[in-house]
C-alpha cells in the first residue's frame, strides 16, 4: 500500500460548506456586469478586500441594494473569477464574515 499527502486536494468541512452556500449561485441570473467591472476596479492591482465591505462599497457606490450586489460577488466567487480561502467559513448563518478576504483571480487581473 503506498501512501500519499492528499489533505491539501480533499475538501475539510469548512470548504465543504462554502461550496454548499455557493453552489445555489451559479445561475447567469446573478451575475452582473456593472458589479464586475467595479470588482475589477476595487481589486485591481492585487488589493485583497473584505467580502462584506465589498459589498456595502459597491452597494453604495453603485445605487444598488445588497440583495443585487452580494448575489453577484458570490457567483463570482463561484465560477472562480474572485478568490478567496475557501478553507476558512466564509459564510456564517448566511452572512459573509468580516474576516473573509476576496482577491481576482490572476486571470481577471490580467483581462
Amino acid at each position: 500500500m503506498v501512501h500519499t499527502e492528499v489533505s491539501d486536494s480533499l475538501p475539510n468541512d469548512s470548504m465543504t460548506a462554502n461550496l454548499f452556500e455557493l453552489y445555489m449561485f451559479r445561475p447567469n441570473v446573478y451575475s452582473s456586469s456593472d458589479v464586475a467591472v467595479t470588482v475589477c476596479e476595487k481589486l485591481s492591482y492585487g488589493r485583497r478586500i473584505s467580502l462584506p465591505l465589498l459589498i456595502k462599497d459597491i452597494s453604495q457606490e453603485l445605487e444598488l441594494p445588497v440583495g443585487v450586489v452580494a448575489p453577484a460577488l458570490y457567483q463570482m466567487l463561484w465560477l472562480g473569477k474572485l478568490e478567496t480561502d475557501l478553507h476558512s467559513l466564509i459564510f456564517l448563518d448566511g452572512a459573509p464574515l468580516p474576516k473573509t478576504l476576496v482577491w481576482l483571480t490572476e486571470k481577471e487581473v490580467n483581462s
